[in-house]
């Protein structure tokens, strides 16, 4: 995933995607096989698909942030409404204990995050949904 895609949930921030690779496309400007690899839409590159509905967090087209960044990400912000913000946020409130592995020290603490069981249950809804193709 990408690492600030991950740093927005942890953070309890709403995550805004930029360009469609993590969809697993490569649209203008995307320079393909450049440190990425194109799936297609059916392999997507976005973590925990089976527990986030991806589709209503805001994505922004790579092209049109290249040319204003600052306005592209006014026009999200202008676009949706304090009910619909505060809905994906309680979305990443549900889902953020899956992004950490634990808390405190990483040597002698006992505080675990839920990341590996997210991990796990997210690879078994794939192998299900594989099969099932």
């Amino acid at each position: 995933s990408s690492r600030s895609l991950a740093s927005a949930i942890v953070s309890g921030c709403i995550p805004i995607r930029v360009g469609s690779r993590l969809r697993g496309l490569c649209e203008d400007p995307c320079i393909a096989k450049f440190g990425f690899q194109e799936t297609g839409i059916d392999y997507p590159h976005i973590p925990y698909r089976d527990q986030i509905r991806w589709e209503d967090f805001p994505e922004i087209p790579e092209a049109d942030f290249m040319q204003g960044q600052q306005q592209e990400l006014q026009k999200v912000f202008r676009n949706y409404t304090q009910s619909n913000k505060q809905r994906l946020k309680e979305m990443v409130d549900e889902v953020r204990s899956g992004f950490l592995y634990g808390f405190g020290n990483a040597i002698t603490s006992t505080s675990f995050g839920d990341a590996c069981s997210h991990i796990w249950q997210s690879m078994q809804w794939e192998l299900q949904h594989a099969n099932a193709l």
